[in-house]
């Protein structure tokens, strides 16, 4: 990384390409043959200050069932640490839920995933045609660094050992289980405008 930045001007863009370029050659990669590198932002809140660096970048946003994203992200967090069994915690995820896609600015330059559609191959090649990079079959397998990566260990959804491409069981909607029918009605009402612009089922305490 020293010898990468060397007579470069230390800020955050340099570091950044920096960085990946050390992960790529620490994976025994080409990075001369590359084209696209791909920048995991964890929250939208951060994606402003990347652009500062690279402006016109394109964005790929990750989105699914907004009532299965506040589902799961209560239920796994809740097994996973103590602390956010509360009323707050609840409200903080289904705020997120519902809000923070909407924050995005740049809408030109974002591609919305539904992550409900990752196991389709068609929708692998629209994201290669817009990024203008080829398709290639290690695309349809769900790795990081190389190896095989299913979810984090918040997740609660474990592969089974046979399953060698991607894993269906980490896209599976289980909302409608985790809920009370007063509930679904609820969640259905409040999430409405995501529920229709996305184009899932609209469910009336289903």
């Amino acid at each position: 990384l020293k010898k990468i930045l060397e007579k470069k001007k230390i800020n955050s863009k340099n570091f950044l390409l920096a960085s990946t370029a050390v992960y790529e050659i620490l994976l025994g990669r080409n990075i001369l043959k590359k084209k696209v590198f791909l920048h995991h932002h964890h929250r939208i809140r951060t994606i402003n200050l990347f652009e500062n660096d690279f402006a016109n970048s394109k964005k790929i946003c990750m989105y699914r069932d907004p009532r299965q994203l506040y589902s799961s992200g209560i239920l796994n967090w809740n097994k996973y640490e103590k602390k956010t069994r509360s009323i707050a915690f609840n409200y903080y995820v289904l705020s997120r839920s519902i809000t923070e896609i909407q924050s995005i600015k740049d809408k030109k330059n974002t591609l919305v995933v539904k992550l409900e559609t990752l196991g389709n191959k068609d929708i692998i090649l629209k994201i290669c045609d817009w990024l203008n990079i080829k398709y290639e079959k290690t695309l349809a397998r769900s790795t990081f660094g190389g190896l095989q990566w299913w979810s984090d260990k918040i997740s609660l959804k474990k592969k089974a050992k046979h399953e060698l491409g991607f894993s269906n069981k980490m896209i599976k909607t289980s909302w409608r289980e985790n809920f009370y029918f007063h509930q679904k009605i609820v969640l259905n009402h409040i999430m409405h405008k995501q529920i229709k612009h996305y184009n899932y089922k609209i469910d009336i305490g289903s």
